[in-house]
This record gives structure tokens, C-alpha cells and sequence, in this order.
């Protein structure tokens, strides 16, 4: 199965046509410059944050990895965090 990313580009490429295509690109690409610019120009420092990680997509991804190991033969315990320690 491909990833969620990939699946809506492929949706994107197979339902538009090259003259689509190329608008849209043309205006992430503009996008992109402004905001180059901008940095550049006011001198701002930028700070790569990421996406925001809910408690949900933790546990999510936590039972997955746990799933990987266990399927190449390891034994897997998951513990909470004493209360009160950074996470």
C-alpha cells in the first residue's frame, strides 16, 4: 500500500492535465520564493517545527513499531513514564 502522501499524488498526476500541472507548480514554486525572500530579506531565523504529534498518532505509531519488532522475533514490553517526567 503506498503512503497517504503518495496516493493523493498519484490521484493529483492521474486526474489533471499537463497545463493543470504546470499552473500549480508554478505556484508553489512563486510560493516557495516569497517566502525565501522574506527570510532572506528581514533576516529571519527559521525554526524547522514539524508536524504536530498527537497523543493519538504516539500510541498509533508506538503499537506499530512494538508490531515490527515482535514480527522479527523480539520481546516487546511497553511501560508508562513515572508521572511528572518529561515524555
Amino acid at each position: 500500500m503506498l503512503p497517504r502522501c503518495r496516493m493523493r499524488a498519484v490521484c493529483f498526476y492521474s486526474s489533471t492535465t499537463a497545463e493543470t500541472r504546470g499552473r500549480v507548480i508554478g505556484a508553489i514554486t512563486h510560493r516557495l520564493r516569497r517566502l525565501i525572500w522574506k527570510l532572506l530579506h528581514e533576516r529571519i531565523c527559521y525554526e524547522e517545527r514539524g508536524p504536530a504529534v498527537s497523543v493519538e498518532a504516539k500510541k498509533v505509531r508506538a503499537r506499530k513499531m512494538i508490531r515490527e519488532l515482535r514480527s522479527l522475533g523480539y520481546r516487546v514490553g511497553l511501560h508508562s513514564p513515572p508521572a511528572g517526567s518529561p515524555v
